[in-house]
Formats: structure tokens, C-alpha cells, sequence
């Protein structure tokens, strides 16, 4: 049996999340922030890599040593109010305020840096270049886990009938 692939464009999508019963968005977010969670995981694991990629790259003027205090500090959140990014449930991808190297500096500082430059150190952007590597890998995990969840859904619906 094979199935059917349905193509629809970002708008589509959040149109078609927006429209799905309050069984499966409930209040612990149910299959379609497990979906979002999958896409989150995808574009963090993407993040992670561009870290890596940029710590490999030459280092002018000395050796440096990454703590990977940044890149385990990337967390998939679920966003506490998604209805004011127009949603109904939404996950981002981000680095926590809180977070801190060792020394004391803190990390979303570091990733500000990395991500805009500054007068003297070029623009590395991984969050962005991660973005734009994994969106379609992360968007078909995300339709993967929410495709999952309701057939679960159905599945438990189908036991109790």
C-alpha cells in the first residue's frame, strides 16, 4: 500500500494546525506538539552541527577550546503562549538566557555574536544557515509525528468503541 504524499506550502500548514480538534491539540499539547517537537529536534541537531562546523574551522591567532557549553545549551521549548505567534500550539528552538560558560559569560551573548558579527569578526550565522539547511527535513518530521500521533489517537479511540 502506498501512500499518498500531500504537498502544501507554510501557509497551508499553519491554516491546517490551526483547524485540527481540541482532541488533538489538548491541553498537553498531543500529537501536534509531539509533531512540533520532532521538527524542533531536527533543526536543533542541524544547529549543533554548524557549532561543530564552525569550532573545526582554523582559528586565527591561537588554539582555541570549546567547553560545548553552547551547543548543549540549544533547547526545543514548548512556547508558553503560541495563540501570539497566531498558533494553537508551537515549540522553538533557542538558547536559554540563563546559560553560562564557565567563566560567566553567557551563552546567548556568544550566540548573538556568532549569529550578527561585530566590527571585527565576520558573521557565522549557524542558527540561520541551520534553519535553512534542515526546514524541509524538519517540516516532514514534523507531518511524520503528527501522522504518528493521530494514528495512535485512533487506535485508542478504536479500543474503547
Amino acid at each position: 500500500m502506498a501512500k499518498e504524499v500531500i504537498r502544501i506550502d507554510d501557509r497551508d500548514f499553519l491554516r491546517l494546525l490551526k483547524s485540527l480538534p481540541p482532541e488533538l491539540v489538548s491541553k498537553r499539547g498531543g500529537p501536534v506538539l509531539a509533531g512540533l517537537r520532532r521538527g524542533g529536534n531536527v533543526i536543533r541537531k542541524s544547529w549543533r552541527a554548524e557549532i561543530q562546523r564552525i569550532i573545526d574551522e582554523p582559528n586565527i591567532g591561537g588554539e582555541y577550546r570549546s567547553t560545548g557549553t553552547y551547543a548543549k545549551a540549544i533547547k526545543v521549548t514548548r512556547m508558553r503562549r503560541p495563540e501570539r505567534v497566531g498558533a494553537n500550539e508551537a515549540v522553538r528552538v533557542t538558547v536559554p538566557a540563563r546559560a553560562t560558560y564557565p567563566d560567566g559569560t553567557k551563552v546567548a551573548l556568544v550566540a548573538g555574536v556568532l549569529e550578527i558579527g561585530r566590527e571585527d569578526m565576520q558573521a557565522k550565522a549557524p542558527m540561520r544557515n541551520a534553519f535553512e539547511r534542515s526546514k524541509g527535513e524538519a517540516l516532514a518530521a514534523i507531518l511524520k509525528g503528527i501522522d504518528a500521533g493521530i494514528q495512535r489517537a485512533i487506535k485508542k479511540l478504536d479500543k474503547t468503541a
